[in-house]
C-alpha cells in the first residue's frame, strides 16, 4: 500500500528557524517511522522521510504539511499557489 504523499510548506517554527535536515520547500515526504518512537505522530510535529529518497528528515510541524493531490501538486512556484486559490475561489457564489 502507498503511503499518502505531502509537499513541505514550511511555516510556523519550520518557517522561522529552518533546521539543516529539513527537506526544501516543495518536497514530497511521507510519514516516518525512524524518528525512534513506535509512532510517527507526536502531537503537533510529525517525523517525515522523502517520498522518493526516503532520506529522514527529522520532526517538522503538522501545518507545514500540505496533501498532494491532482488538483495540487504541491509546488510552492506563486503561480502554482494561485491557481490553488482561484480553485478554491470558484466554488464560491457571488449571489447571495
Amino acid at each position: 500500500m502507498a503511503k499518502r504523499r505531502y509537499a513541505f510548506q514550511p511555516v510556523g517554527m519550520d518557517a522561522w528557524d529552518p533546521k539543516p535536515s529539513h527537506p526544501t520547500a516543495g518536497t514530497h515526504v511521507v510519514f516516518s517511522n525512524q524518528g525512534g518512537m513506535k509512532s510517527h505522530r507526536a502531537g503537533a510535529f510529525r517525523y517525515v522521510e522523502g517520498a522518493d529518497s526516503g532520506q529522514f528528515h527529522g520532526m517538522v510541524l503538522k501545518s507545514s504539511l500540505v496533501p498532494v493531490t491532482k488538483k495540487n501538486p504541491g509546488d510552492p512556484t506563486p503561480i502554482e499557489t494561485a491557481r490553488a486559490a482561484s480553485l478554491i475561489n470558484d466554488r464560491r457564489t457571488t449571489n447571495p
